[in-house]
């Protein structure tokens, strides 16, 4: 799976969890993201430095917005659906959105939040790829 992959890549390359989704998203599905979009997504990284919503999560929102919204998310059909379909989708495959919860399932002191990042882009691929997201 090319996402999983680029996530280990970027992930490696010391980026955190929410940076190292939208650099493996970009990269997987030719999104044309500059490193600004990077940035952006940084402080979401370490459940938003806090413990709070996963950083992984946040940077998969990034992208799973990038390929389904049009203008602006509020005028974009059935976006809340896809957003709340592929929340319950991840929540089921790893048990919390909360990174608290997530690290002491799946951190560790070698790989970090690694399998958490890894684990979130084979949700994000298989929900794009159900949902046909990319051609």
């Amino acid at each position: 799976m090319m996402l999983v992959e680029n996530i280990r890549k970027y992930y490696k390359a010391d980026y955190n969890c929410a940076e190292t989704l939208i650099l493996a998203g970009n990269e997987t599905y030719g999104l044309g993201l500059d490193e600004k979009a990077v940035r952006l997504m940084a402080g979401f990284g370490g459940g938003c430095g806090c413990g709070h919503f996963c950083g992984a999560l946040a940077g998969a929102l990034g992208i799973l917005s990038i390929l389904t919204i049009g203008e602006r998310a509020h005028i974009t059909p059935n976006f809340g659906p896809v957003r709340a379909e592929f929340m319950a989708k991840y929540e089921e495959k790893l048990g919390s959105f909360l990174c608290s919860d997530l690290k002491p399932k799946y951190r560790t002191e070698e790989n970090g939040c690694l399998k958490t990042c890894e684990l979130t882009g084979e949700v994000l691929a298989a929900y794009i790829a159900e949902k046909g997201l990319v051609k």
